[in-house]
């Protein structure tokens, strides 16, 4: 009985730490863009969604993706704010980067807002 009792204690002792391994291998859907609106009309350069295996909320890991796909569009001549955003699921990312190239690609007075350009990129590994 007391063997049972222990086996009982330690499984549930141990099932935030499984929980918190679990989400923290957990993947995110990331989408990486460079905006220069130093020109007429605003140039964004966009990757595909791609999934990677972090926290949605990993700020420094998003900043250190941003910095490569910047030093990739750098090297055709692209230039501008980096950014990256992860979301929990494919289709949530798919969705924003669809509204991300609706707004540029509008025209307001007749006027194009933006270029959007697909980049063929994935983040070295």
């Amino acid at each position: 009985m007391h063997r049972l009792a222990a086996l009982v204690v330690a499984a549930l002792g141990l099932s935030p730490l499984l929980a918190a391994a679990q989400a923290a291998t957990k993947s995110s859907f990331i989408l990486c863009t460079l905006t220069d609106t130093g020109r007429t009309p605003a140039q964004v350069w966009a990757s595909p969604v791609f999934e990677f295996v972090a926290p949605v909320h990993d700020m420094e890991l998003l900043n250190r993706l941003a910095g490569e796909f910047h030093r990739h569009v750098a090297g055709f001549g692209g230039a501008g704010d980096k950014s990256c955003v992860a979301l929990a699921t494919r289709a949530e990312a798919d969705v924003f980067r669809e509204e991300q190239r609706a707004l540029w690609d509008k025209r307001m007075y007749f006027i194009k807002v933006g270029n959007w350009h697909d980049v063929a990129w994935t983040p070295s590994p």
